[in-house]
């Protein structure tokens, strides 16, 4: 609600209806479209009612107020009193205090109302709760779910994930942009509906992702790396079971694996200190490890997160990607500013001199609230334009600074097309797909994943060494598939300058889009802290540990199917425990024969209904066959 009116979006109102219990998902074009943040609150406020239960055996009452005791009790904690039954399959509905011609000898039981088990009940909704579960758990997830439904409940959820939308009974599709291109209904009512539609009217991107119209390609050629490796060797930390890993250089790195199974401790907690330690003498305290090399292929270390990219509200993505800066010198430049005297820093809002002092720059002022979350107003002095009146005297092409600061991505990309200082660093920031927000938004308003991607940007607009290594943790979390598109491709542009992207995840779109895949497992916990498949996406679809290659092989085989042109089989390696190919007798590399089931529509004119794969013996193919 605060992002909405910040953003000062125009009033909008927006209706749909659902039916009861069913599995209901609302799927946002992005986490911050605009009606997010208000449809959330309004839910929340709606289904915040108690869950209605049925009880399948009896609760235990005070014989001398009526309150419910604990199944491990048999006193009363309001009065100390012994227990009575009440009987089954009932509830408690406002018990009354102790009756006139009552005596604690006698049953007494408060009056008491039926739950039928037709009537259905509310469950709060719940927000993208797949985020940070492998796929094999999410499918947990999704019956857990429709246990819920099926015991009378309406159960909403806020999400992207293709299997949760795909196994809803309704979908509330939102969009079709993020923030003011944003704010719409575009679809209520069954996925089938709509899946087995035409969508000629449909302007949203879900559903093309859905039905297949569009997809996150898999790359035509992986990358080999330049030759060049990181090894850490003997890892333990946790429940690392002496890890050893060598990460190819110049290429995009995944690992994957199940939800505890020990990947955040290799990368995050392990490989990530040890090389900031060697690079800028930080003071990370690794888990345990033996030894590790070839540190010296790579100049600069960079963890891409999705937190803010300011501690402070006046940051912004101006501020961040530095392109401020020059706009602030730009101005300088004018006959206004050189008449006036006017030097760069009278156009910045964090210093004296030209902000406004009243809201110091920030163009909105704090009410302290007692026993509420703090207010924030427009500035009387500066109507929220954050600087004076003389500096917003000074114009670029009729433009102040504040004008300036109020633009959109794209529209200053136009504006400021002839300076390239400035143009080059506002056009990475549309090529990440940022090109809706403005470049004074504050940092506060941004989501998760405009944060991280402001921060690609960045790095995009730097001159590049191709000795750079990226570490990123779930980036596609709460991204919409298009934006995961768009993510990709910018991390397809880093590995291409020759960086090292390492990324750990479990959307399968992206694990299908690396060059080389380490799953870790098999399981979570003590049971996990193993790698124990690594390969190519290909020869991690088939390896006969990995949960991951058990999920995905269906689906990545059949986008690497695709883009091979359809042949009628498919030879794999297999590897063992230790990433080593597994020999015959005579030497030769044992593979794995798929054979592809090509199922097409009526008209042979139409994309392919499906592919089903037959998984054969394993057999040993020559070179040629190879």
């Amino acid at each position: 609600m605060e992002t909405s009116e910040r953003r000062e979006e125009k009033p909008f109102s927006v209706s749909f209806s659902f039916p009861r219990d069913a599995l209901s998902t609302i799927s946002l074009r992005r986490p911050n479209s605009v009606v997010s943040a208000r449809l959330k609150e309004r839910m929340l406020i709606l289904f915040s009612l108690r869950k209605l239960k049925q009880l399948n055996g009896n609760i235990m009452l005070c014989p001398n107020c009526g309150n419910q005791i604990p199944d491990n009790s048999k006193w009363c904690p309001k009065c100390g009193q012994g227990t009575k039954k009440a009987p089954a399959n009932r509830v408690v509905s406002n018990p009354n205090p102790v009756q006139p011609n009552y005596s604690p000898q006698q049953p007494y039981y408060p009056p008491q109302q039926p739950v039928y088990p037709s009537q259905p009940s509310f469950t709060p909704s719940n927000d993208e709760p797949s985020i940070g579960l492998h796929q094999s758990d999410n499918i947990k997830l999704i019956n857990s779910l429709k246990k819920l439904r099926d015991e009378h409940n309406t159960v909403m959820v806020v999400e992207h994930d293709e299997q949760m939308m795909l196994s809803a009974d309704w979908i509330v599709d939102m969009g079709p942009g993020a923030g003011e291109n944003g704010g719409e209904v575009l679809f209520s009512g069954p996925p089938q509906e709509m899946l087995n539609g035409d969508g000629k009217n449909y302007k949203g991107y879900t559903f093309d992702y859905l039905r297949g119209v569009k997809s996150i390609s898999v790359p035509d050629v992986r990358r080999k790396g330049n030759g060049q490796f990181i090894e850490l060797k003997g890892a333990c930390g946790n429940n690392l079971k002496n890890v050893d890993i060598k990460i190819p250089l110049g290429c995009m790195v995944g690992i994957s694996g199940v939800s505890g199974s020990g990947k955040s401790s290799l990368i995050n907690d392990t490989l990530m200190p040890v090389i900031s330690n060697k690079l800028y003498r930080s003071l990370y305290t690794p888990l345990p490890y033996e030894s590790i090399s070839g540190i010296e292929n790579i100049d600069k270390l960079v963890e891409v997160d999705q937190s803010p990219i300011g501690r402070s509200p006046r940051s912004n993505p101006a501020t961040y990607t530095g392109v401020l800066t020059n706009i602030r010198k730009l101005f300088e430049e004018t006959p206004d500013a050189k008449i006036r005297g006017f030097k760069s820093n009278r156009f910045s809002f964090n210093v004296k001199g030209g902000r406004c002092e009243m809201c110091k720059g920030a163009g909105v002022e704090i009410v302290e609230m007692n026993f509420l979350p703090s207010v924030s107003v427009k500035c009387k002095e500066c109507n929220g334009k954050r600087f004076k009146p003389e500096v917003l005297a000074v114009k670029y092409k009729g433009k102040s600074i504040y004008d300036v600061l109020e633009m959109t991505i794209s529209r200053a990309v136009e504006f400021f097309e002839p300076i390239p200082s400035i143009a080059q660093k506002l056009k990475s920031l549309e090529d990440v797909g940022l090109g809706y927000i403005t470049l004074g938004q504050s940092s506060f308003t941004l989501s998760g994943g405009e944060n991280q991607r402001v921060k690609l940007a960045s790095e995009l607009a730097r001159q590049a060494t191709g000795k750079s290594l990226y570490i990123l943790d779930e980036p596609t979390t709460g991204l919409h598939h298009e934006d995961i598109n768009v993510l990709m491709g910018v991390l397809q542009k880093l590995a291409d300058q020759g960086n090292t992207i390492i990324i750990i995840e479990h959307n399968l779109d992206v694990l299908k889009s690396v060059d080389y895949l380490f799953d870790m497992g098999p399981k979570g916990g003590r049971d996990g802290g193993m790698i124990v498949a690594q390969g190519t996406p290909e020869e991690v679809a088939v390896a006969a540990n990995s949960v991951t290659g058990e999920v995905d092989l269906q689906r990545v085989a059949s986008k690497i199917t695709l883009r091979l042109k359809l042949p009628d089989y498919i030879l794999v390696p297999i590897y063992d425990q230790e990433g080593n190919p597994l020999l015959d007798d005579q030497g030769q590399i044992v593979h794995i024969l798929i054979a592809i089931e090509k199922q097409r529509c009526q008209n042979d004119e139409q994309p392919l209904k499906g592919v089903i794969f037959h998984i054969g013996q394993r057999i040993v193919a020559d070179q040629h066959n190879r």
